[in-house]
């Protein structure tokens, strides 16, 4: 593990050395651009040395079609970055993923014996598990020539309503949670609470209830080679974190 300052140059060269590969694991916020071209920049020194660089991030999934969202402009910034940046780049869109949700829904279904989030009882969002964005970030670094300079877009197997998640929680743990919606007025405020900046919360809350067409994709049957896992089987690996 190497540890480095976005605004110390020296630190960000050190990084690099000896790297082939690199994965951009990014978090989407105003400063994703500034970093990008912060860490891009450290690595034109050694580009001959980098093949191929990995960027995955949240909030660019649909990210076209979600220009409502700040979450959708932010992405759209950075990936523009790593596409003009001249180096060979895979890029790896995901949907929200289920295993956000532990971070500031588990306590309270833990104390409330209910499920809280920014969605009408039946609006249905793609979710997937992280532990295939995990499997897919692996399949393209290891891979050869086949990803190169591509972009996928990654989902879960289906769509998921307030309703359905709660349902897959209660069958996992053996007691009933109940589905409480959270209106648009009241999400930024949630996601407050929840430890986000005012200003990340008020974009989560924007992300959450605009309307878009959503889709499914096959993206990730095509880099696994099998399906991606469903909220049922989400919700079995991880009912530990719901008692």
């Amino acid at each position: 593990m190497k540890y480095f300052k976005y605004d110390d140059e020296k630190s960000i060269l050190r990084l690099f050395r000896g790297v082939d590969i690199v994965l951009l694991c990014m978090v989407v916020s105003p400063k994703l651009t500034g970093q990008l071209q912060a860490v891009l920049s450290g690595m034109t020194t050694v580009k001959d040395k980098i093949q191929h660089v990995i960027f995955a991030a949240p909030g660019g999934y649909l990210a076209e079609e979600r220009q409502k969202s700040p979450f959708a402009e932010w992405y759209l910034q950075g990936e523009s970055i790593v596409k003009e940046s001249g180096f060979t780049y895979t890029i790896l869109r995901y949907c929200k993923l289920l295993n956000y949700l532990l971070e500031f829904t588990a306590a309270f279904i833990r104390t409330n014996r209910a499920i809280s989030l920014p969605l009408t009882n039946e609006q249905k969002v793609p979710l997937m598990d992280v532990a295939d964005l995990v499997q897919c970030v692996l399949v393209v670094l290891f891979s050869t020539d086949t990803y190169r300079n591509r972009v996928f877009n990654l989902t879960g197997p289906e769509f998921v309503s307030g309703s359905v998640l709660a349902q897959a929680i209660s069958t996992s743990i053996g007691e009933e949670i109940t589905f409480v919606t959270i209106d648009q007025e009241n999400a930024e405020e949630f996601f407050m609470n929840s430890g986000f900046s005012s200003e990340v919360a008020k974009a989560l809350s924007i992300d959450w209830t605009v309307e878009v067409e959503d889709k499914l994709t096959q993206d990730v049957t095509l880099l696994l080679d099998q399906a991606p896992k469903s909220v049922s089987e989400w919700a079995e690996s991880n009912a530990h974190y719901f008692l």
